[in-house]
């Protein structure tokens, strides 16, 4: 309720404004306006607060009534009442004078609440999410057919649309708030807000060199690190550092995602595959050697694959019908051509064989190759100086069968070490052991697979430079060799056997770099979580130090 009214010829005005409560039988009513206001004249301001009763009558559009001193006519908005405009005159008594008074009034039953729901409210990346703004009057009526004006208070974050629909564009939170249309001019809006934050949700990580990659529910590829060389995929030259999750440029859907040490790559849910980063090796596998892509280029040959691995400087992948192809850097053989020249695109392996797995080598030197074949049976090639082959037969350019005779499961490689699971979830190492990455107890290395002590099963394992990590049945997470292992061993002291990750978290996968200083792992809660070297940002939780045990990668449910 409003009212403005004047004296003119004393020059006195005053101005109220309350809330008008009204009881309706039929024509008639009653109420209570309830106001506060001041009034202004040639002696000053006086308080023109208070409470007065009223009565009135509709009759059509028109209605009447009074309070003490006062009547008040116009129009009405509706029946039952529920908005009026009209005129008003007054009368006063004041030191033997009577003062008569004529103004404006008007009354609505205005928004006096605003909600929104769902809260708390998350939009996951690539969907929308409708929020809705249920407004109420005065006495708590929900009121229909009422407009709101939907803002975000950072629409580069989180969007939203004159509906409610929510958009994520960025990972992070914003304030999005609905506001009530007023439907006469002195109606005071109405307002809520709500935070809501875009969030993703991964289903995989890949810790590179200086970088992390992941891929979410939703198929889209994520890095973060050190976007030197155009790593990260984002399409943005130069060499800063994106300490949380940036979305890998294209808007192409992944099933899988692996991080070399300066270049990534990724098989689409169409089988193609798709690299960036780095490429003066080939390692692209575009046809190109003379500039670094920031963005995803296609992997030349039309090749459908099922699975890809980025290693130092080249890689290899597996086609749908299982056959082993790998490009890049073949200074050591280990792209298993049967040559020692580099490739700008996908060749064959010189072997029949057909593989479920390949694992290409990561680290200093990383020059080697290792795979699984239908039938189970290890095969490496490459670099074998340190005995990271398994083998001691035949030209190291070509596949040979890891000796021992072991049915395997999957196989890692590292820098010059090796590791598999075998079919009853036992694991093996094989390589250089200076820094205990072989997990028997000791360090000195060996040509042959043996066993990594503790008698634990594992689901998975990982080798980054000179560290294994592994995932057991029971999905603990493991770490050995030197590094940032997470297990509360200094940084490059040898852990000789396999140690328990602190921090309590159960895994499905972990990811270790190529270089000892990171490693990654996805949680049973499908929450990422990274540790070791953070200068870069490579462990994805907004900040630039380094992490001894794990900490969550930001923007995530």
């Amino acid at each position: 309720f409003r009212e403005t009214l004047a004296d003119q010829a004393d020059a006195i005005s005053c101005s109220d404004r309350g809330t008008i409560t009204i009881a309706q039988s039929g024509a008639s009513f009653t109420g209570t306006v309830t106001q506060t206001g001041t009034c202004f004249g040639p002696a000053g301001s006086t308080d023109n607060s208070g409470s007065s009763t009223i009565s009135g009558q509709v009759t059509g559009t028109t209605i009447e009534f009074g309070m003490p001193g006062c009547r008040y006519q116009g129009r009405v908005g509706g029946d039952p009442i529920n908005a009026a405009v009209g005129t008003l005159s007054c009368t006063t008594q004041q030191g033997g004078h009577t003062f008569a008074f004529a103004g404006d009034w008007q009354f609505s039953s205005g928004v006096a609440s605003v909600t929104i729901s769902p809260r708390p409210a998350g939009v996951e990346s690539g969907d929308t999410l409708r929020l809705t703004a249920e407004l109420r009057d005065a006495a708590g009526n929900l009121m229909s057919g009422r407009r709101v004006t939907w803002t975000s208070s950072a629409p580069g974050v989180v969007a939203v649309d004159s509906t409610g629909r929510v958009r994520s564009v960025a990972l992070g939170p914003a304030v999005i708030t609905a506001t009530s249309d007023p439907v006469f001019p002195f109606e005071d809006p109405q307002s809520d807000s709500e935070t809501v934050r875009a969030y993703v949700v991964f289903t995989s990580v890949s810790a590179g060199d200086s970088h992390t990659c992941g891929v979410t529910t939703r198929h889209a590829a994520y890095c973060w690190g050190w976007q030197l060389d155009g790593r990260l995929g984002n399409n943005t030259p130069g060499s800063d550092y994106q300490t949380i999750p940036s979305p890998v440029f294209g808007g192409l859907a992944f099933s899988s995602v692996s991080a070399g040490v300066r270049h990534t790559c990724g098989v689409t849910t169409d089988q193609v595959a798709y690299c960036w980063g780095r490429v003066s090796e080939g390692e692209l596998g575009s046809g190109s050697t003379t500039t670094f892509a920031p963005a995803p280029v296609q992997v030349s040959g039309a090749i459908a694959f099922s699975s890809i691995s980025a290693g130092h400087d080249y890689t290899c992948a597996i086609s749908t019908s299982g056959a082993a192809y790998c490009w890049g850097l073949n200074d050591r053989g280990q792209l298993g051509d049967d040559t020692y020249v580099n490739r700008a695109t996908p060749v064959p392996l010189s072997s029949v064989l057909t593989f479920t797995a390949i694992s290409a080598g990561r680290g200093d030197p990383g020059a080697h190759t290792c795979a699984i074949t239908t039938t189970g049976t290890g095969s490496c090639w490459g670099q074998g100086l340190g005995g990271q082959l398994g083998r001691s037969d035949g030209p190291p350019n070509v596949p040979g069968p890891v000796a021992g005779g072991l049915s395997l499961g999957s196989v890692t490689t590292g820098g010059e070490h090796t590791c598999a699971v075998d079919a009853t979830g036992a694991a093996y190492c094989w390589g250089s052991n200076f820094v205990g990455q072989l997990g028997d107890g000791v360090t000195y290395g060996t040509g042959t697979p043996t066993a990594v002590a503790g008698g634990l099963t594992f689901t998975s394992l990982t080798a980054g430079g000179s560290v294994t990590c592994g995932v057991t049945t029971a999905s603990a997470g493991y770490c050995w060799g030197g590094g940032q292992l997470g297990t509360g061993v200094p940084p490059y002291v040898a852990q000789t056997t396999p140690a328990p990750v602190l921090g309590g978290l159960t895994f499905t996968s972990l990811s270790a770099n190529g270089i000892n200083a990171h490693i990654c792992g996805l949680t049973t809660t499908g929450l990422i979580y990274c540790w070791g070297r953070g200068l870069e940002g490579q462990l994805g939780n907004g900040a630039t130090t380094d992490q001894p045990t794990p900490v969550v990668v930001s923007g995530q449910r």
